[in-house]
Parts: C-alpha cells; sequence; structure tokens
C-alpha cells in the first residue's frame, strides 16, 4: 500500500474524531467563571439614572448551526469523496478480469 492513500486514511480519521470530540472537550472544561449576584433592597443606594427596561434581543443562531454543521458536511463529502476514490484508483484497479 503506497504512503498517499494511507496518509488520506489517516487525515480522515483525524478530522472526525476532532470534530466528533472537540465539542465533548469544551464542555468538560465547565468554565471555571463565577458570578455574583448582588440584590438591592429598598434600603440600599439609589440608582443615579433609571435604567430602560430591557428589550428582546436578536434572535441568533445557535454556534452549532452556523459552525458545527457546515464543518460536518465538509468533513462527511471529503469522507465520501475519499472512499470512493480509494474504490476507482485502488481496488477495482487492482484486479483485472482477462
Amino acid at each position: 500500500m503506497n504512503a498517499r492513500p494511507r496518509l488520506l486514511v489517516v487525515l480522515l480519521v483525524a478530522v472526525v474524531a476532532v470534530t466528533t470530540l472537540a465539542p465533548a472537550v469544551a464542555l468538560a472544561g465547565g468554565g471555571g467563571e463565577t458570578t455574583t449576584t448582588t440584590v438591592a433592597t429598598e434600603q440600599g443606594p439609589k440608582p443615579a439614572e433609571e435604567a430602560p427596561p430591557p428589550s428582546e434581543p436578536d434572535e441568533e443562531l445557535p454556534w452549532t448551526v452556523r459552525f458545527l454543521y457546515p464543518l460536518v458536511i465538509a468533513a462527511s463529502v471529503l469522507l465520501v469523496g475519499g472512499i470512493v476514490w480509494y474504490y476507482v484508483f485502488r481496488i477495482k484497479n487492482r484486479y483485472v478480469v482477462a
């Protein structure tokens, strides 16, 4: 087996492994950030200016739709293309019917 198809298979496996393990590794960290919440009481200091009521933020697509889905689609296309290429140029040409 030549080094080129072997390298292609290793790269495709690495891409699939990274795309499946990256979200799990990102979630495993836990962030490590802590926030404290303070509650103003009626006897506490008055704000210098009245804050306007919070408005509804624009609905933004989740990060999975924007980044992960296109990456998985591209990796799948590359994987299928690599399998087809391997079949056509390696397996199909190996056996010749006389």
